[in-house]
């Protein structure tokens, strides 16, 4: 029985149902979630009788798929990327399963020894689901592919497309492997709620909400005027698509609005404290949505007290300590620019990596000695040793806070303090074990063939230590993850050890690099969506 306490998990963006969110407040019904986010965005029940895998879902999922990678890829590359969430493929979905509720044909068809219907009924919440689901697993722009650039741009090296496939497939499918080896821990527990799914399942349950009959669903603004969910939907949008123009296009500027500067504009010290593109960006904002959600979680699916455990962090490295270091010319900071990630010589000059490359694209040692060392920014070691410090942390706060549950959980493998919604699913059957067992199989010896076969400079067994660390880090990574929604990166710990065990290879390095963190990003995004599914 899961009983009523308090949780550390409040104040997160989801609206929620008024009625449950009373509930609540008051008792906690025997079978519901313990967390009262939980309680007030998704009922704890399941209509078995709605369909979910139909024509309709496969085919608006396999389109919203398509056109969000197409475009999260092809933006990828700009300094600030535009990024589409999962949040639009969500709300296109909707009209257009309505759309084909009332288009498609009604009848039975036969195909490949199999019956089916192109129109079971109405458009339910479980085909949203599913469209929604195949979409976020597509919706990521893919870090292989800046391996397949930089390789061509600044190496001379081609995959070609069976290798650059590869490189993408085996990536992504190694880490749908772990998410389903690792589900019993990251998606069954009831404290792993995945705060971004929030958003999404109130958004679910508003959409496909019965409203009475004689009820349209307005509500009211003021001056008797009201407006329903789909109007405001519809003007938000085309509000939205209007403004993007002046930040994108017509005024730039609102991109980064840097008012300290205005007063002195050609002052290095001033453009170094009110830059928000070059400097510590005090008393800068910005008019443009995509600046702000292109790097991180949407603001309005973060707990609050995530956002101001990031804040609080930022002031202390980023207003106090990177000043102090700069300022002060520790390690001779002045030497080189206050903000950026460009590497140097001692001299203050941009590095020439030509200088030191052998024809064969590892470091010449020799060369190396005799031209610099590689020098950075303060904010930029600021911001690896912030990075280093974080892994640990990771690992420690796992161990010391969920250690006791994962090691029960390894123990059993149906622990009693199960989520509500999963044990819900335990009336369909599930994706066995051994699927995604041999789906990590299959994809483990897929890498093996793309980094023998192809231009990657890695060893083959250098494969298996990536694969390992990915392994480690996967659970501790993905607990704070599950409940934050914010995800500490491990880039840096790969970039070490790899830069340890075979200095000298900067290609084998970006790309064990993939198959060390990217795998770690594609589970944790794969296990997001298993929770949200059930």
């Amino acid at each position: 029985m899961l009983s009523s306490r308090k949780t550390p998990y409040s104040s997160y963006g989801a609206v929620a149902d008024p009625a449950l969110e009373s509930q609540s407040k008051h008792q906690v019904p025997e079978e519901d979630s313990p967390i009262e986010e939980v309680r007030a965005s998704v009922p704890p029940t399941d209509d078995p009788t709605l369909p979910t895998a139909t024509f309709r879902a496969w085919f608006l999922g396999i389109v919203f798929s398509l056109g969000i990678s197409f475009t999260n890829q092809f933006f990828w590359f700009r300094a600030n990327p535009l990024v589409l969430k999962v949040l639009v493929v969500q709300l296109l979905a909707f009209p257009a399963g309505c759309l084909f509720e009332k288009v498609l044909p009604h009848g039975t068809i036969d195909a490949f020894g199999r019956k089916f219907t192109l129109n079971p009924g109405p458009f339910n919440i479980k085909e949203h689901v599913l469209i929604t689901v195949m979409a976020n697993a597509a919706a990521v722009s893919f870090d292989s592919i800046d391996i397949i650039v930089v390789q061509k741009l600044y190496y001379n090296q081609w995959w070609g497309f069976t290798g650059g496939l590869l490189l993408v497939l085996t990536t992504s499918m190694l880490g749908f492997g772990f998410a389903g080896i690792l589900k019993p821990f990251l998606v069954r527990p009831a404290a792993m709620i995945w705060p971004v799914n929030l958003v999404n399942a109130t958004l679910f349950h508003t959409l496909h909400k019965d409203e009475p009959k004689g009820t349209h669903a307005y509500q009211g603004l003021g001056s008797g005027l009201s407006l329903s969910r789909n109007h405001f939907f519809l003007i938000a949008c085309a509000a939205s698509f209007c403004w993007y123009f002046f930040p994108g296009f017509i005024m730039p500027i609102l991109v980064s609005i840097s008012w300290i500067c205005w007063a002195k504009k050609d002052s290095v010290l001033v453009s170094q404290i009110g830059s928000g593109l070059h400097g510590l960006g005090l008393g800068s904002f910005t008019l443009d949505w995509s600046n702000l959600s292109a790097w991180y979680p949407s603001p309005l699916a973060l707990p609050w007290l995530v956002q101001a455990n990031m804040f609080a962090g930022f002031v202390i490295l980023i207003w106090i300590i990177a000043p102090l270091i700069y300022y002060t010319n520790t390690f001779e900071a002045k030497k080189f620019p206050f903000y950026n990630t460009h590497q140097y010589d001692i001299w203050g000059n941009v590095y020439n990596r030509s200088r030191i490359m052998n024809a064969d694209n590892t470091l010449n040692e020799t060369a190396y000695e005799e031209y610099s060392p590689i020098r950075i920014t303060s904010f930029f070691a600021l911001m690896y040793g912030q990075g280093l410090a974080t892994t640990g942390a990771v690992l420690s706060h796992t161990l010391l806070f969920n250690g006791k549950e994962i090691w029960q959980r390894l123990k059993s493998a149906r622990y009693e303090a199960d989520d509500v919604h999963a044990r819900l699913m335990e009336r369909y059957q599930e994706v066995p074990g051994w699927w995604y067992g041999a789906l990590f199989g299959g994809s483990l010896t897929l890498s093996l063939i793309t980094i023998c076969f192809w231009p990657s400079d890695m060893p083959w067994w250098s494969l298996f230590i990536a694969v390992g660390l990915a392994f480690i880090w996967v659970l501790p990574v993905g607990t704070v993850t599950a409940i934050t929604s914010e995800t500490p990166s491990i880039s840096i710990i790969t970039e070490w050890v790899y830069g340890l065990i075979r200095p000298g290879h900067p290609i084998g390095n970006i790309i064990f690099k993939t198959y060390g963190y990217i795998t770690v990003r594609q589970a944790l995004l794969f296990a997001q969506d298993l929770k949200l599914g059930g």
